[in-house]
């Protein structure tokens, strides 16, 4: 009895070497990029916003509301690489990860 795959692949010209790269890629020792690349775009993103938000709540008392935007700015910035750092240093000490 023919299974699922044999008669999903019936038509296909390349079916025989589809079988080959799926059992290559299967086989491969490359280590996984979806941590780094969550790591590179998502969390300094992330980190900039909340951070963005964070400051312009605290600074709101102490900075005039035409330069409020521009005062939470740089200490944003700043606090997300800290963040993003760390994040990077934590997670390559808990999962063996080289980033």
């Amino acid at each position: 009895m023919p299974s699922e795959q044999d008669k999903e692949c019936k038509g296909c010209l390349d079916r025989d070497r589809c079988h080959e790269v799926y059992a290559k890629l299967s086989k491969s020792r490359a280590e996984p990029v979806a941590l780094k690349a969550f790591t590179a775009f998502f969390v300094p993103l992330l980190a900039f916003i909340v951070m963005y938000v964070l400051f312009l709540n605290w600074l709101s008392d102490y900075v005039s509301d035409e330069y409020i935007e521009l005062a939470a700015v740089l200490p944003s910035v700043l606090s997300a690489v800290v963040i993003t750092f760390l994040f990077k240093y934590v997670v390559s000490f808990i999962f063996k990860i080289k980033f």
